[in-house]
């Protein structure tokens, strides 16, 4: 019986039901929308491959400013935010370095 409605009696009580569950509201199928003829094209913020290096330097300079504030008011876990910031400054180096080889391959003739 899994998956079946209760049938209602004439006085509204349902019968083989738990309490406190409810009916299936009475909604007519809808008709899916049509599908556009060409997709959206999605315009990212940050357009081409240098989208980790933004991110990366976002984190960077975040951390760099948590570290600041945590050493101001003495705590010592300014020191995770350093190593975070050194962390993330690598990343953003890396991924800079590696768009522009990207770039310079696109843009070598072939031989």
């Amino acid at each position: 019986m899994a998956g079946v409605w209760p049938v209602r009696d004439g006085a509204g009580a349902a019968r083989g039901r738990r309490r406190g569950t409810m009916d299936p509201p009475a909604v007519p199928p809808e008709e899916p929308a049509p599908m556009p003829s060409e997709p959206r094209q999605r315009t990212p913020l940050i357009a081409g491959r240098n989208q980790l290096a933004v991110f990366t330097a976002v984190v960077c300079v975040l951390s760099v400013a948590a570290a600041v504030v945590s050493f101001a008011k003495g705590y010592w876990v300014g020191v995770i935010w350093v190593l975070l910031a050194g962390l993330s400054s690598n990343m953003t180096w890396f991924y800079v370095r590696r768009s522009r080889a990207a770039r310079d391959r696109e843009q070598r003739p072939a031989e």
